[in-house]
């Protein structure tokens, strides 16, 4: 049976969010060309080398170069791709192919977002990986490029023991809360801003599996976000996939083009049917 809890108030300490915002690390990296899948474009070479054509279409991928927290790898995507009615990106998907879990998230995106941008935090197994962003245009089809990041060895990332590094073995769960990084700022939002929303959330997200001896038994059931649907002014602005890849308790952002007063909704599911929500009534000046 569903179950939905609604956070009584969005409010939280301004520290609280902009300490849990994690910086993007590193910036635009294109690898080697490679073969990819039929029908889409993979960037690769000098980013100089690009046409204008193909820099709008550039899906860049923000993540460390090497980092020791493989149970919370910080990976933010942008694009300089325009977001109107008749031309922009429907979806955004980050893997790893190597992984146990290849896929990290899949963010559909509406004109209503004013602009590509999304950040989230993923487990990432342990060694060198090859992350591959891919960008979907209602237009001119799908768009990739990938980018190399290390994991020190000492970790468990996806597969191994349950919970994962920073989070307690409770299946403790909070409900959301909204700010907007603008407005913490600036203290005020003007009409048609592009505006980015943070959301943080108390959840683990566990595959309830253990590694032993090589093989993976199950000891515990599965708790973990399937997905997060965005409403604004009572209409879907974004919707975004989930996997059990996602970071316990993650702080994710997107971003929004209000071009009307309205309340920001976001409501998250998780795997048993569990249904969290919060709001922002936005408000210009």
């Amino acid at each position: 049976m569903s179950q939905r809890t609604r956070a009584p108030s969005s409010e939280i300490s301004r520290r609280g969010f902009l300490g849990a915002a994690t910086a993007a690390v590193g910036g635009l990296f294109i690898g080697p060309a490679r073969a990819s899948p039929a029908g889409e474009h993979l960037l690769a070479g000098d980013p100089a080398r690009l046409t204008p054509f193909e820099r709008e279409h550039l899906p860049v991928l923000h993540a460390p170069g090497f980092t020791i927290n493989k149970a919370k790898v910080p990976l933010v995507v942008e694009m300089a791709h325009p977001m109107t009615a008749d031309h922009y990106i429907e979806a955004i998907e980050v893997t790893d192919t190597a992984d146990r879990v290849p896929g990290k998230g899949v963010f559909h995106l509406m004109p209503e977002s004013g602009r590509v941008y999304v950040a989230f935090q993923a487990r990432v197994e342990p060694g060198k990986s090859e992350l591959t962003v891919a960008a979907v245009c209602n237009r001119h089809g799908r768009w990739s490029c990938r980018r190399s990041i290390e994991v020190d060895q000492g970790g468990s990332g996806c597969s191994g023991t349950d919970p994962a590094v920073g989070r307690s073995a409770s299946e403790e769960v909070h409900p959301p809360a909204i700010r907007i990084a603008e407005l913490v700022k600036d203290g005020r939002l003007r009409r048609g801003q592009v505006v980015h929303a943070q959301v943080k959330i108390r959840h683990p997200n566990r595959r309830g599996r253990r590694i032993r001896e090589g093989k993976i038994d199950l000891e515990s059931k599965p708790l973990y976000l399937e997905q997060m649907e965005v409403e604004y002014a009572g209409e879907r602005v974004c919707k975004f996939a989930f996997t059990e890849a996602l970071s316990d308790d993650p702080f994710l952002t997107f971003a929004l083009c209000p071009k009307r007063e309205g309340t920001l909704k976001v409501v998250f599911s998780n795997n048993r049917g569990q249904k969290l929500e919060a709001v922002h009534h936005l408000r210009f000046s």
